[in-house]
């Protein structure tokens, strides 16, 4: 049998085309000299739940960095979360599908333009209102 090398670490190659050895929803760990191998790889959990916003599926989320919040929309509402992952309810919006978003980089008071299968919105400073 032939020995496949495994990886122990993550390392991007030196092109995209060379492909990158990842450890994904695990890591390597040192054993005692008596386990049957050097290093070992042990699994984590991965993706754990940041924030319960609602119960009802999301339609879209956009994560805004430079103010480190995310705008999720659920049902016919929209939803600011801050980083300790509290959600407030901020405004309506109609439909029921899934929306397009976009935003501007303005530094003042940023823009989010929301567009649902019957209206499009804009989101400025906490406030939904209607683009007509």
């Amino acid at each position: 049998m032939t020995a496949v090398p495994t990886p122990f670490g993550t390392q991007a190659g030196k092109y995209p085309f060379m492909g990158s050895a990842a450890l994904v929803n695990c890591y390597s760990e040192v054993q005692g000299t008596g386990g049957k191998a050097r290093v070992v790889i042990v699994p984590s959990e991965g993706l754990v739940q940041f924030s319960a916003v609602t119960d009802t599926p999301s339609r879209g989320v956009i994560f805004m960095e430079d103010l480190g919040l995310a705008y999720s929309f659920h049902s016919s509402s929209a939803y600011k979360v801050d980083s300790s992952g509290t959600a407030t309810r901020i405004g309506t919006l109609a439909g029921a599908g899934a929306v397009d978003l976009t935003r501007n980089k303005k530094v003042d008071s940023p823009q989010i333009t929301v567009l649902t299968d019957t209206a499009l919105y804009c989101i400025e400073n906490d406030a939904v209102s209607r683009i007509t």
